[in-house]
């Protein structure tokens, strides 16, 4: 039988052979098996596996005893030549020929110990995993059958849910067909449908000759919109109106501890009641150094004893980084990543999980890493972010990070692009191991004393200055701290209720030395109290204040920097709770607002022939083209042409149509090459509400990569001439740069409606559609009279989109040159007005309608 002896080595050494880590340890005399002399050994007790070394300072044993099934009783001098000897037997000692172990202690008192210590930790692991194992079926069964009686609900929930779709669609159904009965009516009547006096805006009279259109084309038809349960939320206001998320953002280093361990209900509800503030829609917990699952658990027993719609979103794989390390050398801990949401915004879909992911930092940083979840909310994106960053040196906590934002971005979003730009909001918390410098200890103390905290935050903590000098962070907010947000780390554990009237209380708090194992070399080393634990926030460029700390004014106890009452945010940290590990958890609090929801991207051009034909289409949906033309880098003032681009359109998980491509220069020069790049949009979004992301590299090497996030939100995209961009690119999470100056990229983006499926937009058509209307009698008049407009300039499409249409009245001379070539734009004097979709602007004119528009429009 093979046995793997450096397996032993490594249970006996780990964390240290010292007295406090055995159960027994001490000096005997082994009597040799082959030669019978007797030599003094360095004999270690741990759980039932009896080690010997040549000494007690000897880094690995040189034997081992596994006292399963052995027996232990003292034996005569005579017996063993030695006094106060003892020995070590199989049971089946005889009967397989396994060896004996005789041993002397140096008193009888001593071997009185031996042979009782020995005798108790003699036990079968066999025998106690076994029942370990069916003590755990035993409690998978159970949650088994509470799972089942929850689908059993679940599966009725969406019975009942279905029911009212089918309901609600009905409904639907009988208004549609109510509708079209009272159109057939006016129509057979001649009336007209639209009550002018509830629209005084709708034109009463015509104000361009029929004759200006072509022939073929009679007054236009408004048709019914086909209405979905999602366009009656979207048309009825749902999306705009919906209230802002309220979120409760924690993280905890917990220390390798479990204060939840052999607790009841009631005393965990107790102990969390501080940290798990009520009132939230969403809760985030990070934990870091965890050793089990508990402490969730324990979260929720908080919600069931407030009677809160709150359960836990269950991440399932992914949703932690496990290792060993410091206290955990035979189990493992980890950094992992909880959410609890209110029930009803889970199953009325307003919010859902798209994705979560973990990322570790290697296997020699144990558990350090960072767990991300990324949530939709009523069509924004947020992730949150969790981490433990190393706690060496500033360089390795600049390095992990921006190792987090590559591979966590891979991970999450698109796995060509990085983490910061992919999503409308972040919010990272975690143990970021930021501690302070530039001061000694007995200073920083007496700062924490007299309540000097903002002075030693802005001057002295590495994660501000880190930010500050733009190596980590980019673009990312701090909320304002309490004034009781005391530095979190490093603190006595299980550590007394603080006096803070007493100016030695941060004395008897704080542990500013501090000796580290035998195997970190054991030096003694002071820690300077920092603020290690931090939350952090950022959104997108156009949706900043969209996501905002929730504000806050209280007066605090126990403060002593004599302005009690300070404006802050609800960002402080547990000081007097929680006191297992040597750090304080630390909570936070946002308000989420979600943009309301415009229209979908579509105009519907809608007409009725004079002539009943069924080649002649009746709707044509036209597609908004999304141009990116003259794409440069911009470096000291000076453009460069870059060697490749990638470009995401719309971001991740805005739609479910999404375009990425990479644009090289092979067959042609790299100036024509990014010159151009254009796709179609065919998503079911508002343009305003999407956003693009461009990834450029300057040469062959990797670390030139940059990219940087576009909105199309921005006014004049409609325009002829687009919108020009001037972006920084980042790269991992920090800003691109050439030395000391930033990179920028330029470049301009417009958008123009098309045909479906053609190959260029419909504005460059137009001249094109005119000339094949002239040499075939096969045209289609639906494009020709949309083209015919275009032309005259009697319609153009604004910058702010296609909510509003702009319509010419043309009197005069004016209506005679609308059929110019150069463009058709009016010189003369003419009159315009803005015309709500889907109204008509004449009764000759054509009929411009979005898609889903609202039915109170008709």
């Amino acid at each position: 039988m093979k046995v793997i002896g450096s397996q032993f080595s490594y249970y006996a050494t780990h964390p240290s052979p010292a007295k406090s880590h055995a159960d027994k340890c001490g000096y005997l005399h082994k009597k040799g098996d082959v030669v019978k002399s007797w030599k003094r050994r360095w004999f270690l007790l741990k759980a039932n596996c009896f080690y010997y070394f040549h000494n007690d300072d000897d880094a690995e044993p040189i034997g081992v005893i596994f006292l399963e099934n052995f027996n232990v009783l003292p034996i005569s001098e005579e017996q063993a030549g030695r006094p106060y000897a003892f020995k070590i037997e199989h049971e089946g000692a005889r009967e397989f020929s396994i060896r004996e172990f005789i041993l002397s202690a140096d008193s009888e008192e001593d071997r009185q110990e031996w042979v009782d210590v020995i005798q108790r930790h003699k036990f079968s692991v066999l025998t106690a995993t076994l029942r370990k194992t069916t003590y755990d079926k035993l409690l998978l069964k159970k949650e088994f059958n509470k799972a089942s009686v929850r689908i059993e609900a679940l599966e009725q929930d969406k019975q009942r849910l279905a029911d009212e779709i089918a309901d609600l669609q009905r409904a639907l159904e009988e208004v549609h067909s109510r509708r079209l009965t009272r159109k057939d009516q006016s129509t057979n009547t001649g009336t007209d449908d639209l009550d002018t006096s509830e629209h005084p805006e709708q034109p009463t009279e015509s104000t361009v000759d029929a004759d200006s259109f072509v022939e073929s084309v009679s007054e236009p038809v408004i048709r019914e919109p086909i209405e979905t349960l999602t366009s009656v939320m979207e048309t009825r206001g749902v999306l705009s109106d919906f209230a802002p998320l309220k979120i409760w953002v924690g993280t905890w280093n917990m220390g390798v501890k479990d204060p939840f361990d052999n607790t009841t209900a009631e005393e965990a509800v107790s102990l969390l009641d501080e940290f798990i503030k009520p009132g939230y829609d969403l809760y985030v917990l990070g934990v870091q150094e965890c050793v089990g699952d508990k402490v969730f658990q324990a979260v929720q027993c908080v919600f069931e004893k407030r009677r809160d719609p709150i359960d836990r979103i269950m991440l399932g794989e992914g949703s932690r980084v496990a290792g060993r390390g410091d206290g955990s050398f035979i189990g493992q801990k980890y950094t992992g990543l909880g959410l609890f949401l209110n029930r009803s915004l889970r199953q009325g879909g307003f919010v859902r999980l798209l994705k979560n992911a973990a990322v570790s930092l290697g296997l020699s940083e144990g558990s350090k890493g960072g767990v991300g979840a990324v949530l939709w909310v009523m069509g924004s994106t947020i992730a949150f972010i969790n981490c433990h960053l190393s706690a060496n040196s500033v360089q390795e906590r600049r390095h992990g990070y921006q190792y987090l934002v590559d591979h966590l971005g891979n991970e999450l979003g698109n796995r060509f692009f990085q983490l910061n730009e992919q999503f409308h909001h972040i919010v990272w918390m975690g143990d970021l191991n930021y501690r302070c410098f530039g001061i000694s200890v007995n200073d920083t103390l007496s700062k924490i004393a007299k309540g000097e905290l903002t002075e030693l935050r802005e001057h002295y903590d590495e994660m501000t200055c880190e930010i500050k000098n733009g190596n980590v962070f980019h673009r990312f907010k701090e909320p304002r701290m309490a004034p009781d947000f005391y530095p979190t780390y490093k603190k006595y554990e299980n550590r007394p209720k603080s006096d803070y009237s007493d100016p030695k209380w941060v004395v008897q708090c704080y542990r500013t030395s501090y000796k580290e194992p035998w195997y970190k070399s054991g030096r003694t080393k002071a820690r300077i109290p920092g603020w290690c634990d931090r939350i952090i926030y950022r959104s997108s460029t156009d949706l900043e204040g969209y996501l905002t700390p929730e504000p806050a004014v209280s007066t605090v106890n126990g403060a002593v920097n004599g302005d009690s009452s300070t404006e802050h945010d609800v960002y402080s940290s547990i000081n007097d709770g929680l006191v297992c590990s040597d750090h304080s958890p630390v909570y936070g609090a946002f308000v989420l607002k979600v943009p309301g929801a415009g229209p979908p991207p579509r105009l519907l051009v809608s007409l009725q022939a004079a002539e009943p034909d069924a080649s002649i289409p009746q709707d044509v949906a036209l597609l908004p083209r999304i141009k990116l033309c003259d794409i440069r880098l911009v470096v000291n003032g000076v453009k460069e042409t870059p060697r490749n681009i990638r470009v995401l359109l719309p971001a991740p998980f805005e739609d479910a149509t999404i375009v990425c491509e990479k644009i090289t220069s092979k067959g042609t020069s790299r100036e024509a090459a990014f010159s151009y790049w254009d796709c179609v949009y065919t998503g079911t979004q508002p343009l305003e509400s999407l956003h693009g992301l461009i990834k450029v590299r300057r040469n062959d090497s990797r670390i030139s990569c940059g990219q940087c996030l576009f909105a199309l939100s921005v006014p004049g995209l409609f325009s002829a001439e687009g919108v020009e961009f001037l972006l920084p690119l980042t790269r991992n999470g920090t800003p691109m740069k050439d030395g000391d100056t930033p990179v920028l990229l330029n470049f301009t983006v417009s958008v123009e409606w098309c045909l479906p499926g053609s190959a260029s937009g419909h504005f460059s058509q137009r001249h094109h559609l005119r000339k094949n209307q002239s040499k075939t009698s096969s045209w289609d008049p639906t494009l020709a009279s949309f083209d015919r407009l275009l032309l005259s300039g009697s319609l153009t499409v604004p910058s702010t989109g296609p909510q509003f249409l702009q319509y010419e009245e043309v009197e005069g001379e004016n209506d005679k040159d609308s059929d110019n070539e150069d463009g058709g734009v009016h010189k003369d004097g003419g009159t315009s007005r803005s015309v709500p979709v889907p109204y008509t602007a004449t009764k000759k004119s054509l009929l411009i309608a979005s898609e889903q528009a609202t039915p109170s429009s008709f």
